[in-house]
């Protein structure tokens, strides 16, 4: 049996629950920086997070194994970043996350799983045009909706489009990255 929770942190695998996996530690903080960067936070700590996140994702060591002292020695690891491993690798959760994911509506949040739909248009989708899911998005575009404001011209909204419908077939399919 095979069960995640809702943030995709904690597997339990026959009742037991196996530590996170580096990848899903490194993409917790790609999570957090895109959230922080959505909501127009200090952008060196979002480069700093998405810095961990290039680092992590990477590394060979399992995290949940290593003592604090070889987590902060991890370039691009500080004290606050190894702090925040700890907390994922003990609860799998991390506080600051949380409090982004609580603060943002989940479809939000799904617009910035769009291949290519970064933080800024999202935000931009968002906060200008007081759009909050993807078909609400879906829908804008097939009414030229965002050629009205700046920065979305038809070439880009006939774009957003392709990656509208991509990702709609898309979801729910097992993505090479994530094998």
């Amino acid at each position: 049996i095979s069960q995640f929770d809702n943030y995709h942190i904690i597997k339990l695998t026959n009742y037991q629950i196996t530590p996170m996996t580096n990848k899903e530690i490194a993409y917790a903080f790609d999570d957090l920086a895109n959230l922080m960067e959505l909501h127009g936070e200090d952008e060196f700590r979002i480069r700093s997070y998405r810095n961990a996140y290039l680092a992590l994702r990477k590394l060979d060591l399992p995290l949940a194994t290593l003592p604090d002292e070889e987590i902060k020695s991890i370039k691009g690891v500080g004290n606050a970043i190894a702090g925040k491993i700890r907390e994922l690798v003990d609860s799998g959760k991390m506080a600051n996350l949380d409090k982004y994911r609580e603060k943002t509506p989940l479809g939000v949040q799904e617009m910035l799983e769009i291949n290519g739909f970064g933080p800024k248009k999202v935000r931009q989708v968002w906060q200008e045009m007081a759009i909050e899911s993807v078909g609400e998005l879906w829908y804008a575009c097939n009414e030229n909706r965002l050629v009205e404001y700046k920065g979305f011209g038809l070439k880009t909204q006939e774009d957003l489009l392709k990656k509208l419908d991509f990702f709609q077939k898309s979801r729910g399919k097992l993505h090479l990255d994530a094998a």
